[in-house]
């Protein structure tokens, strides 16, 4: 879980566990996430694959998928693949809570 209050732009980053997907190529990623905001601002999350970050995307409150497609990878990938976060925080009452499922 990331928890935060009153920081704008820290950033958590976590490994992900791995699965064994033999000789295949994954196309594509799929993150669920929960996130609960009060404030304004642009929380973000991000996955690191195929040796790169592949792009910001804005995170809404409750629970949603972030999927990133396109991508052509084989088990290294997944095994060192990892996801991060960015808070935005602004406004007078602000924190971010993000429990991973």
């Amino acid at each position: 879980m990331v928890s935060e209050s009153n920081t704008n732009g820290l950033i958590d980053e976590f490994t992900m566990g791995s699965v064994d997907i033999g000789n295949g190529t994954v196309t594509q990623v799929n993150v669920r996430a929960y996130f609960f905001k009060a404030g304004t601002g642009n929380p973000q999350i991000d996955l690191y694959f195929n040796g790169s970050w592949q792009g910001w995307q804005s995170i809404s409150s409750g629970t949603y998928n972030y999927t990133w497609t396109g991508l052509s990878g084989n088990q290294t990938d997944v095994n060192n693949m990892k996801v991060k976060f960015k808070s935005g925080c602004v406004g007078f009452v602000r924190f971010n809570i993000i429990p991973i499922q």
